[in-house]
């Protein structure tokens, strides 16, 4: 933030960066249990495996690139014993803690998975935790989403557990990321990026509008088809972007057609460069 346009402060920027550098040493020296192969929850609380601390730590990359991918195994482990296999937020051997469900930081649990390229476990968790919210014929449907759950996908009953909790709408920032696959490249989409790569089971379109500082949104359409793969776009004028195709999309193309405004750009690796001047993009892909 210290080095945008708006503050332009390189002493700060620098301040805060040295802080973080060194936070996130010392989270790997003195949190990082190298016999067990996960971080501990606190420096004296070394027995139990916490969800949030490790979603976070893969999520900021904090956690060194050859421990990722036995974390997010770990991680995922927490699916086990609960209702639909749901994570949990600690692992059963955790003392004094109860065993309970959280959306918000399952949130962060989905995000890690979709960095890592694990779909599967992403779409496991946002339907496993969110189903028995969305389920009107339960008694406990309540039309908004909970703080915390049990096991058993029943809302957790406490003076604390609020029922229209809003930080458990993470999946709402997640479809318009990943599944409508918009996402800024630098500040103020100047540079976006369209990348659908959230593959759900039964879905087959997506739609919707990314608001943008220069007033104007970014508006996508996609479509899969059985022959084929489509996508529109209309982008306003100054920002410019890519769209990049989905990798199994890509792979069986048998010929592509772009109309519309497109910048010079060779499409290699299912990459198209638009935007620039505004307006709207036809990509359209055949099997």
């Amino acid at each position: 933030m210290a080095q945008s346009e708006a503050i332009d402060d390189e002493d700060a920027a620098q301040a805060y960066l040295s802080q973080a550098n060194r936070t996130a040493e010392s989270i790997n020296k003195h949190l990082f249990n190298h016999e067990t192969g996960h971080y501990m929850i606190t420096t004296v609380r070394s027995i139990g495996f916490q969800q949030e601390t490790h979603a976070w730590l893969l999520n900021t990359g904090i956690a060194p690139e050859p421990i990722k991918a036995p974390l997010l195994q770990k991680l995922n482990a927490l699916f086990t014993g609960t209702h639909n296999n749901s994570p949990t937020q600690f692992s059963s051997e955790t003392l004094d803690v109860p065993r309970t469900i959280s959306p918000i930081t399952s949130t962060f649990h989905i995000l890690a998975c979709l960095q890592a390229g694990d779909v599967a476990s992403a779409e496991h968790i946002l339907r496993s935790v969110w189903a028995p919210m969305c389920d009107k014929s339960s008694p406990h449907f309540t039309g908004t989403t909970w703080e915390f759950m049990n096991p058993d996908g029943t809302p957790f009953e406490d003076q604390f557990c609020s029922y229209a909790q809003l930080f458990s709408v993470g999946p709402t920032a997640i479809m318009s990321r990943f599944v409508l696959g918009v996402e800024p490249i630098t500040p103020g989409y100047k540079t976006f990026l369209i990348a659908p790569r959230f593959y759900m089971d039964g879905v087959s379109w997506a739609e919707g509008r990314v608001p943008t500082p220069v007033g104007e949104p970014i508006t996508v359409r996609w479509e899969m088809c059985d022959d084929g793969w489509k996508l529109w776009c209309k982008t306003p004028s100054g920002l410019k972007g890519v769209v990049r195709v989905p990798s199994a999309v890509w792979a069986r193309r048998k010929s592509l057609k772009v109309k519309g405004v497109l910048s010079e750009g060779d499409p290699e690796g299912g990459e198209i460069r638009i935007g620039g001047v505004g307006g709207e993009t036809d990509i359209e892909i055949r099997f």
